[in-house]
């Protein structure tokens, strides 16, 4: 006679496994934030020097 369902023990380690992911992801995201924090700064800066080309470009004097 089979029974469909899951056992505690396919429960616990689908549970063990799942912690195990999720800490190291959570363990990775500060340096994560911090590069995508840099870029966005790197990005800003090289497009306030395109508009600053762009004004200077613009006037004539």
């Amino acid at each position: 006679m089979k029974k469909d369902g899951f056992t505690v023990l396919e429960m616990v380690v689908v549970l063990g496994i799942v912690t195990i992911i999720s800490s190291v992801v959570l363990a990775n995201y500060p340096a994560f934030n911090e590069r995508l924090g840099v870029r966005r700064a790197t990005e800003d800066v090289a497009s306030s020097i395109r508009q600053v080309q762009a004004y200077g470009l613009g006037v004539k004097e």
